[in-house]
Order: C-alpha cells, then sequence, then structure tokens
C-alpha cells in the first residue's frame, strides 16, 4: 500500500503542471534585486555596450535603465544616452528600443527625437500592416540633441512609478505617414516596432489610425485556428496576395510560444490605443483573438523553453531549431503579454513567480544568462532582467496595486 502511494505522489511530482509550481512560495524580492544588480554588472563589464555600431546596443540601454541598480550617472551610460538621441535610425528592432528608452528616461526632453523614431516606424510599414526589418527615411532634423538629464525622469522601480517627465505637459505630436515600406514583413519585427510605437504614444506623439487598424488587422489575420502565431504571416484560410501572403502556403508553421505571446502583446496595444485615441469599440479584455492567445500560452505554459517551437520546420525564413532557440526572447514575451494585459496568471500558472524563479536557479557565478545553444549571452541577460524587473507598464494604468 505504501509503495503505491510512494508511486503515485512520483507520478503527480513528474506532471508537467506541477513541475511548473514554484516550490516554497513567491520568490524574495531581496534575491531578484541581487539577480539583477549581478546580471547588470556583468552587462557593464563584459562589453555589453558594444557601441553604436553593435545591434545590441539600444537593448542593453533599456536594459541597463531599467535594471534600476546599474549607475545612471555612469559615464559611458551617459554617453550611450547621446549616441541614442543622434544616432542615424536604420533599423525597426533598433529605432523601436530606442523610442523604449528615451520616453522610459525622459519623454519630455526628448519628445522630438521620440517623433521622429515614430515617423521612421511609420513610414515603415509594410503595404500588409507588418513591419521587416526597415531602412533610413528622410528625417526634417537639424541633427541637434537635447541636453542629457543626466539623472533620467523615471521611476526606479519595475513598471511602477513615474515615467520620464513626471506629470509635466507636453505637445501632442501628430505623425503623418509619408511612405510605405516592404510588401510584407515578420511577426518579429513587427512586435517590436508596435511597442516602439506604444512609446511614442505615451510620449503624446500621435500614431496614425490607420497604421494601429493596419496592424491589428494582419495579427488578427495570421493568427491560427488554435490561437497562435507563427513568424512569417500566413493567412487564416485563404491567401491573400494583397497582404503579401503566396498563392500558395507550402509550409504553415505551427504557431509557438515567442510568437504568440508577442503578438498578443501587440494586440492588446492596437486595441487599447484604438480605443483611448481614436474612440473605436475595441476593449482587449473581451477580444476574441487575445482570449484564444492567453489560452493557447496557458494550454502550452512553460518557462523552460520557447513554448511548441520544437515543432518549427525549417524554411527560407525560419532557421531549423529545437524547443530552446530563442528561449530568452520568448520569456521577454511572455513577460510583456502578462504585464500589458495584466494578466496575473496564464490559466492557473503565475508567470512571474514560476518564470523568476527558474531564472534564479539558472543563472550563471558571473551573473549572466545564456540558452543552451549559448550564442548570445547579452540578449539572453537583457531578456532575463527585463522579465526579472517586470520592465513592461500595463497599457491601462494600475492605480490600485502596489509593486507591480
Amino acid at each position: 500500500m505504501r509503495l503505491l502511494r510512494t508511486a503515485a505522489l512520483i507520478a503527480l511530482l513528474a506532471s508537467p503542471a506541477l513541475a511548473q509550481a514554484p516550490a516554497g512560495g513567491k520568490v524574495d524580492q531581496k534575491d531578484v534585486d541581487v539577480a539583477i544588480d549581478k546580471a547588470a554588472n556583468w552587462l557593464g563589464g563584459n562589453g555589453g555596450f558594444g557601441g553604436p555600431g553593435s545591434d545590441r546596443f539600444e537593448l542593453v540601454m533599456y536594459t541597463l535603465y531599467h535594471s534600476a541598480t546599474f549607475p545612471r550617472d555612469d559615464k559611458r551610460f551617459l554617453e550611450g544616452v547621446k549616441i541614442l538621441q543622434t544616432k542615424k535610425l536604420e533599423k525597426t528592432y533598433n529605432v523601436a528600443l530606442t523610442a523604449m528608452f528615451l520616453e522610459a528616461y525622459d519623454k519630455v526632453a526628448n519628445q522630438k527625437r521620440i517623433a521622429e523614431c515614430a515617423q521612421f516606424l511609420v513610414d515603415n510599414q509594410c503595404v500588409n500592416g507588418q513591419w521587416a526589418y526597415g531602412e533610413p527615411i528622410e528625417l526634417p532634423s537639424d541633427g541637434q540633441a537635447p541636453e542629457v538629464v543626466s539623472g533620467g525622469g523615471g521611476g526606479t522601480t519595475a513598471g511602477g512609478g513615474n515615467r520620464g517627465g513626471g506629470t509635466q505637459t507636453m505637445k501632442r505630436v501628430p505623425i503623418k505617414r509619408n511612405r510605405r515600406g516592404p510588401e510584407k514583413g515578420d511577426h518579429s519585427n513587427t512586435q517590436y516596432a508596435i511597442l516602439g510605437l506604444r512609446s511614442c504614444a505615451a510620449a503624446e506623439v500621435i500614431i496614425p489610425k490607420e497604421t494601429w487598424l493596419e496592424a491589428m488587422d494582419i495579427l488578427e489575420d495570421g493568427q491560427d485556428k488554435e490561437g497562435a502565431w507563427s513568424y512569417v504571416w500566413h493567412p487564416a484560410d485563404t491567401a491573400d496576395a494583397k497582404k503579401g501572403g503566396p498563392k500558395t502556403v507550402t509550409v504553415k508553421n505551427p504557431g509557438y510560444g515567442s510568437m504568440t505571446a508577442g503578438c498578443a502583446g501587440s494586440l492588446i496595444i492596437c486595441k487599447y490605443y484604438l480605443r483611448a485615441h481614436y474612440g473605436q469599440k475595441v476593449d482587449f479584455k473581451n477580444d476574441k483573438s487575445v482570449k484564444d492567445a492567453v489560452e493557447w500560452l496557458a494550454k502550452n505554459f512553460t518557462v523552460e523553453e520557447n513554448a511548441n517551437y520544437e515543432k518549427v520546420k525549417s524554411t527560407a525564413s525560419v532557421p531549423t531549431g529545437d524547443k530552446y532557440t530563442w528561449h530568452y526572447y520568448y520569456l521577454y514575451a511572455l513577460e510583456r503579454a502578462g504585464m500589458l494585459g495584466d494578466y496575473v496568471n496564464f490559466g492557473r500558472y503565475d508567470w512571474y513567480q514560476i518564470g523568476a524563479r527558474w531564472l534564479l536557479a539558472n543563472q550563471e557565478p558571473g551573473g549572466a544568462w545564456r540558452g543552451k545553444h549559448g550564442n548570445d549571452a547579452v540578449s539572453d541577460t537583457c531578456f532575463a532582467i527585463l522579465f526579472l524587473r517586470r520592465a513592461t507598464k500595463p497599457v491601462v494604468p494600475n492605480v490600485t496595486k502596489s509593486g507591480r
């Protein structure tokens, strides 16, 4: 009898659901802070800055700001601020992260530069509503950066506190589209472009209604019947050449974690600003597409791998990989979906507590995080810090809860 009870207990502990449960209750915030401090020091001391030519420069700056432990009066950090205020705007990811950093750091002093980022992103939106990697545009700029405010205006707590500029009044800066990008893009560039546009909107830079609408439409169109997204756009039923789709879809990859979490967050942003700025009768909390995505994340919940990626087949645009491919990129996307929609749980899973406990257990002694393929510790460390710090603010301001 005792043997049977022991076997049953072992079986229960081995089940996927219970294996995800954080043992010992909530993580200790002191442990989180220590881990973030070690990681931020690793980034600052191991070439993480990389200089303006590094593809990760903007990501590292944004992460160090949100670490709340890296000194904001550090000479290298202040030089980085100046670089982001003057660097040529060339690629979607980098421009989006520039807007995200400057809006968090000081959106009042940097509103003009943030508006330039918005113009770049609006003018690089693809014909089908997505974003690709982007290309430079002509900007009416005198090239003069505003004076650096050494302390930055933003709060130091994760996802909380006042953003840069506090309650100062800013003029609304409307953006008009001057051109279009290529025929189609991908869901990765798209989700980062929308994050950048969200930061621009938070700085009173008003994004055109059609930009939000077209992005929302193509996201909804590319969501599969399970509620998920893959990297490339695939129509739900038939391929629409007008949206950049091929006449025949030969390899339709299943949706997976990083794209689904990222696109869910993107839909939340689009629907929020269509309602907040343009009075559209859309409510992400009661929206079927968002609900389906959240249900998919709950059904496939994990923090130990990029959910469902092992089923992805290699194509010209999607490299072959395994379940650990883009793992930390997925964790940051999961954080954004949870925070943007103010979801404490996905299904019955407390995504933050489970993810934070896993990250604390898997940090390297030197402070970095590194995926099992070990090829991009800088980005992986950034994504881990942003997750632990819950760096993303909900789209609906949360004034009744603290510590979020």
